[in-house]
């Protein structure tokens, strides 16, 4: 999911794995100087495993959340995501510069 001209995001989780996201930063094909790896380490429903089914973005600074609570069980379930952001090095490969 392209995010903007900088920024692009992969979930990983049920369908897509790491592997996955190692390959297109390994050979370039994003596009993009940054790439946030969307963890979904937790919840693995079939009914959130896309991004665009709790997260959207409305314009380019802001961006549209599910509220987990809301989901039926995700006040006792950890449905969190994490983001593991990675950036172009000076040499062209992508280096993770933070998880949040």
């Amino acid at each position: 999911m392209t995010i903007r001209r900088d920024l692009a995001l992969c979930g990983v989780g049920m369908r897509t794995n790491m592997f996955a996201c190692q390959y297109l930063m390994d050979n370039d094909l994003l596009g993009t100087d940054r790439f946030g790896v969307v963890l979904d380490r937790n919840d693995l429903s079939q009914q959130r495993m896309h991004l665009d089914t709790f997260f959207n973005m409305v314009d380019a600074q802001t961006a549209l959340l599910l509220d987990f609570s809301t989901v039926p069980g995700g006040k006792e379930k950890d449905l969190r995501r994490f983001v593991q952001l990675y950036k172009k090095d000076e040499q062209g490969k992508y280096q993770m510069y933070r998880e949040v």
